[in-house]
């Protein structure tokens, strides 16, 4: 009679990017029941996060120290159990597993699907700042695990192992980017980095591999405008909007510049009504960008902690490019159509001087008629895009990348129609987190967010 495996549910290892089981070798023994897939497939993963990271010839220059993950005796078992099983697993039972596998099924030339590849990365690395700040919301984790020095070492092995191709990262502390995130050079990284306005110590980051990519032009937006609105735009967030060109003499062709925003939303669950004005900015923000790249369309992400769940119309705007018009709530000094761009800025002066001079009354009458029409619309966006993450999983559990009073999601991936998504780095369900992760930070998550990380084809 065989025994069944009681699997213990915890990340394996500090570089390990994803939630899933592990099992020690001696749990192989003759009459042992064979391991669900997921498992399996997990451990395999460890292993080319390794490799990965070890044939990398930058590393190898740098000497960067990596560990190896599991023996090769370890590795041996489990392919050995993995052939001899007669179960028969369908390509779905490969969704859900670490690195979930959206497009096994990748035909024709394998070499040009390999060569378009692109990585990306998104992560609230959780400030140090704010953890003292905040030390209320703490009281239950150890304090350990809580210090910069454990955390930062854990988050540069998350990043390094990964290796992404962009990274996009909140809560970068502006202080530990001299002492810490400039080793991100080593790697081949190069990046841009945006504070929160006022006294506010921390900031958005976006890094970008320099053998591949290169910068083009970037924007750094502040969401704190309270001359356009006092109440909606007071608030110190910021975004960055960069465009990035493949590099000519890179390893990977990636075919077409990107548009890369990242963001960090305003926080208060009950204002719902700023982060969408802050939304509706950055849309623009990157529309404006679009509008200077020629000749092909570019390929967009959109990520960051939005500090919404995934019901709020900020990602019903999102997701479905269109909500109702009462959501609107930006004035109309702000330039802001409510197709989220920039009004035509000729327009937008022959109003003032309009203003100014007291002139052509019936223009101006004109003028009230189009904003009158414009607050009758949908609020709408023309990017058609799609987020990596859904909220629940295949088996309708719910998933979760923070704790917020319960475990929710509020960090996003969206992508434009010109990216298809390969795979992408798996969530753990709220059922997980309560019963088996537990308070995060802790010993294996250094912050309070889980990263977010994809692979997509450039097409």
């Amino acid at each position: 009679m065989s025994q069944e495996l009681k699997w213990n549910f915890f990340r394996s290892h500090t570089n390990c990017l994803s939630f899933g089981y592990y099992f020690p070798s001696s749990f192989f023994y003759r009459n042992c029941k064979v391991p669900p897939i997921s498992i399996i497939i997990h451990l395999f993963q460890h292993a080319k996060y390794t490799s990965t990271v070890q044939n990398v010839e930058l590393l190898k220059n740098k000497k960067v120290k990596v560990n190896s993950l599991h023996s090769n005796k370890l590795k041996r078992q489990i392919k050995k159990v993995y052939l001899n099983s007669d179960t028969n697993y369908d390509k779905d039972s490969l969704r859900e597993v670490g690195q979930t596998e959206i497009m096994s099924d990748i035909q024709g030339d394998k070499k040009r699907s390999v060569v378009r590849q692109l990585k990306v990365m998104n992560y609230n690395v959780l400030a140090q700042d704010l953890v003292e700040l905040h030390g209320h919301l703490y009281k239950e984790h150890s304090s350990d695990c809580l210090t910069w020095e454990y955390r930062s070492r854990l988050l540069m092995e998350q990043i390094t192992t990964f290796l992404p191709d962009i990274l996009t990262l909140q809560e970068v502390q502006e202080s530990h980017i001299p002492p810490f995130y400039s080793q991100l050079e080593k790697f081949g990284y190069k990046g841009i980095f945006k504070r929160r306005t006022g006294d506010k110590t921390d900031g958005c980051a976006i890094y970008y591999m320099s053998s591949l990519l290169e910068l083009v032009e970037y924007r750094t937006v502040e969401y704190f405008r309270p001359h356009i609105s006092p109440t909606l735009l007071n608030r110190p967030n910021v975004a960055i909007v960069a465009r990035l060109r493949p590099n000519s003499s890179a390893p990977r062709i990636i075919g077409r510049d990107l548009i890369v925003a990242n963001t960090h939303l305003l926080y208060n669950p009950r204002r719902n009504d700023v982060r969408l004005a802050q939304t509706q900015i950055l849309l623009a923000e990157i529309k404006k960008l679009i509008k200077n790249v020629e000749p092909k369309e570019p390929a967009i992400l959109l990520m960051g902690d939005l500090n919404s769940l995934p019901d709020s119309p900020i990602i019903k705007l999102l997701e479905d490019g269109r909500i109702p018009s009462y959501f609107n709530n930006l004035p109309p000094i702000s330039g802001i159509s409510h197709q989220c761009t920039y009004k035509n800025h000729e327009d937008e002066k022959k109003k003032e001087q309009l203003k100014i001079n007291g002139e052509s009354c019936n223009l101006l009458d004109q003028f009230k008629k189009v904003d009158q029409h414009e607050s009758q619309l949908d609020l709408s966006h023309c990017f058609d895009f799609k987020s990596v993450y859904d909220w629940k999983n295949k088996y309708n559990h719910r998933l979760a990348t923070t704790y917020q009073g319960s475990w929710v999601i509020v960090d996003y991936m969206f992508y434009s129609k010109n990216l298809r998504l390969i795979s992408r780095l798996k969530l753990p369900t709220v059922h997980e987190c309560e019963c088996d992760i537990g308070w995060i930070p802790n010993k294996t998550s250094p912050s309070d967010h889980f990263p977010l990380a994809a692979t997509f084809l450039v097409e």
